[in-house]
């Protein structure tokens, strides 16, 4: 029987303070902490960060639209989508 992946919040940090100096770790924790509110499963949270990490231009409050971007279908952004960037910090 398969289990869900075990939570890494820590390696995670480590993984993306390594990869992406320019992103501030309480600016992760912020999409973290909003990414349990929205019930995310680990896995998810998993695959998608590392991903949209190896995006050159990307902040981390885009893992939340990598999930369901806009661009994948071709649709313009729902409104979940938006309020959900809505609520991520500005960054100058």
């Amino acid at each position: 029987m398969p289990s869900e992946p075990r939570r890494a919040t820590d390696e995670l940090l480590r993984l993306l303070a390594r990869t992406r100096p320019d992103w501030r770790e309480g600016d992760i924790l912020q999409v973290l902490r909003h990414l349990d509110t929205l019930h995310w499963p680990w896995g998810r949270v998993l695959a998608l960060f590392p991903r949209t990490a190896a995006e050159p231009d990307a902040k981390p409050g885009d893992v939340i639209g990598a999930w369901q971007h806009p661009n994948a279908t071709g649709a313009p952004p729902n409104e979940d989508w938006r309020a959900a960037r809505a609520r991520l910090p500005r960054r100058e």
